[in-house]
């Protein structure tokens, strides 16, 4: 929700001929709409790996808040402060580790991930002033291609800080992984940073301006690389309690390496519903439109939207879908545009037996940006995860689960299919 039609001209002068390449290590985060730099934020994309899966389970709602592998949070909160320290491992065979169109090729993986941090304040109902923090790290073992073992990371912080009428938030999540890449065509290494500053001023109890920064880098040791900066400001209204209603704008620059400078606008309405703890929604809808330097210009609709329902004591169900522009990590001079639909079903068969079921879908459309580029290439990607959980504490869970994963492109060489099973085993503290 973010800046003004205005302001933005001053953004143009960030635009840079060519992005400079940075030389990177590791990174994450998998899938065909997740090449990094996004125009929208925070992102939501379909899970490529059990673990995103998981993480997507724990929450269908803010990627700034939901952190792969993190500790669920206290249930209670008896002091100021805490520490939190969680570890897993996570079993399992992989039919086509290279997500390969021909000539599959299968292992067994092992990742072993330990981390923790501190959190201090209303850590649990995160109302007032409060801090979190997480380091995790995840060594990936395979049983036949040793080379590709890897390790890999994942760091966040959090915090909320209360000034009389002014409520400043802010997150960074810095991520430095290997995995499957659908955009790409194969397991990549990179390095993402994002994060998030907003402040909030309340005009009066019912009404309150936004004003929000993002930034999101993605640095490939073999692709191209990105940078993606954003702001604006927007004007919500609160009718009730648990009803909230906003109206803002965005807009940001967008430079990818051998491929320009992008701006871009978008006008976006949302919505937010608390209805007595039963069922939520988030909403935020509307258009964007998007200039190049070589004078080609496009507009898209765009929205974000996830639901949760609780009709009964031990079933939840919920539902995401998206549509935003992304850039290409691998062709130079192309954005695609992702539209996808994530939904679960999650059933407590007793306080210590679990269902759940995720499944998703994704359709890529590719488009050029520059003058002489542009691949002719559509994706469509399903994926379907099943899993049985047994909690046996609070401190630890273990959850067997099946996964399959199909991407069918109009590029043979960018089609495949993937099974995967497995089981994970978690402790927390």
């Amino acid at each position: 929700m973010l800046t003004t039609t205005a302001s933005l001209l001053a953004l143009s002068p960030l635009c840079a001929q060519d992005a400079t390449a940075v030389d990177s290590g590791p990174g994450i985060t998998s899938g065909s709409d997740a090449a990094m730099a996004s125009s929208t934020a925070p992102q939501f994309a379909a899970p490529t790996t059990p673990d995103e899966a998981a993480a997507l389970e724990a929450s269908f709602y803010g990627a700034d808040e939901a952190v792969a592998d993190a500790a669920a949070e206290p249930v209670a909160q008896s002091r100021p402060w805490n520490v939190n320290l969680h570890a897993s491992v996570d079993s399992r065979y992989d039919s086509n580790i290279f997500i390969a169109s021909a000539g599959k090729q299968a292992d067994y993986l092992t990742r072993l991930m330990a981390g923790g941090g501190f959190i201090l304040g209303d850590y649990t109902a995160k109302q007032n002033n409060y801090l979190t923090s997480d380091y995790t790290g995840i060594g990936e073992l395979f049983g036949r291609h040793q080379n590709e073992n890897a390790y890999e990371q994942n760091a966040t912080l959090e915090s909320q800080i209360l000034l009389g009428h002014v409520t400043v938030r802010g997150n960074f999540q810095f991520q430095d992984l290997a995995d499957e890449d659908i955009d790409i065509g194969a397991r990549t290494r990179r390095q993402v940073y994002t994060g998030n500053v907003s402040a909030r001023y309340d005009l009066s109890d019912k009404t309150y301006l936004e004003a929000t920064g993002q930034f999101t880098v993605a640095n490939y040791a073999l692709y191209l690389d990105s940078n993606d900066e954003r702001g604006g400001l927007s004007f919500n209204y609160r009718p009730g309690p648990n009803v909230t209603f906003g109206l803002g704008a965005m807009g940001g620059v967008l430079n990818v390496q051998d491929s320009g400078c992008q701006t871009y606008e978008q006008l976006l309405a949302s919505s937010e519903i608390d209805l007595t703890g039963k069922f939520t929604l988030k909403a935020s809808g509307g258009g964007e439109e998007r200039q190049f330097q070589d004078g080609v210009n496009f507009a898209s609709p765009i929205f974000e939207l996830t639901a949760d329902y609780k009709p009964f004591e031990g079933l939840d169900l919920n539902l995401t879908g998206y549509r935003r522009v992304l850039n290409s990590a691998f062709y130079s001079g192309d954005d695609y545009v992702a539209t996808g639909i994530d939904a679960g079903i999650g059933y407590d068969f007793s306080s210590r037996i679990s269902l759940l079921l995720d499944g998703g879908y994704v359709n890529s459309v590719y488009k050029a940006v520059t003058a002489g580029a542009g691949i002719a290439r559509t994706d469509d990607y399903y994926y379907i995860r099943p899993s049985l959980r047994y909690t046996a504490s609070r401190y630890w869970n273990v959850e067997l689960y099946y996964f399959y994963r199909t991407n069918d492109s109009t590029i043979s060489t960018s089609s495949f299919d993937d099974t995967q099973a497995g089981v994970d085993l978690t402790l927390t503290y």
